[in-house]
């Protein structure tokens, strides 16, 4: 079963500033230098296009699927597996800008478990309940704290 990460407005901001950023960051001294080469203008559109499409994959590319052994997190590049023996609780949560996150959406669910690196990630599934009740049934040693 795939879930599909929920959206809201804070993030799109979020999403619509950095694209900002990198485009002034990158395109900017395009402009002001006087003498620039063309080999210096396709470096920076290229740095500059691979940094917005890394960014919007990272953002929307985001899905949360249920396998037979683990749950898998993809968001855009980055993956994780979570085996369900390993998972030790679900919470709810609004840190949006904290700890290992593959959401985009203030609404999030903090899945804490046993090994990686951070040992929680933050997620952001459409269907909050229904994504709760499918973790249930797969992980049955899950505390839950709403």
């Amino acid at each position: 079963m795939k879930f599909t990460s929920k959206k809201d407005k804070y993030f799109g901001r979020l999403i619509a500033f950095s694209i900002g950023l990198i485009l002034i960051t990158f395109i900017w001294p395009l402009i002001i230098i006087d003498d620039i080469k063309m080999s210096d203008i396709v470096i920076s559109v290229i740095i500059c296009s691979l940094c917005i499409v890394l960014l919007l994959m990272t953002g929307y590319g985001v899905a949360y699927i249920f396998c037979d052994t683990h749950l898998f997190i993809k968001a855009g590049l980055f993956r994780s597996r979570i085996p369900y023996e390993k998972i030790i609780r679900i919470s709810s949560t609004n840190g949006m800008l904290s700890g290992y996150r593959a959401l985009s959406s203030k609404d999030a669910l903090e899945i804490s478990y046993h090994g990686g690196i951070m040992g929680s990630v933050i997620i952001s599934p459409q269907n909050k309940e229904k994504f709760i009740d499918e973790l249930k049934e797969r992980a049955p040693q899950i505390e839950i704290s709403l």
